[in-house]
């Protein structure tokens, strides 16, 4: 009856099919290291937040180079000289 409980609060080796501690390493029995499962959802979770900051300082850098490459004025424009649309005063 005690061994029911035992198993009920950790996991079961997969070798020697003894209880094992969730937080154990190696199993006490045996030393099979053991690797709980229940850490593979936080590390999918921190993987996808990692690739999403990724992904957004990329957006960022791409709308950054647009916006300085859109500001740029155009060169030709400014060497050639400014002349006024205007017709010169008849009045001299």
């Amino acid at each position: 009856m005690e061994k029911a409980v035992e198993r009920r609060s950790g996991e079961i080796c997969h070798r020697c099919l003894q209880p094992i501690a969730p937080s154990a390493q190696r199993c006490p029995n045996c030393g099979e290291r053991h690797s709980p499962s229940h850490r593979l959802p936080i590390l999918i979770g921190i993987a996808g937040l990692l690739a999403l900051f990724f992904i957004a300082i990329v957006m960022i850098k791409v709308i950054q180079n647009n916006d300085a490459d859109s500001a740029l004025p155009d060169r030709t424009e400014q060497s050639a000289p400014q002349t006024s649309e205007k017709p010169a005063p008849l009045n001299p």
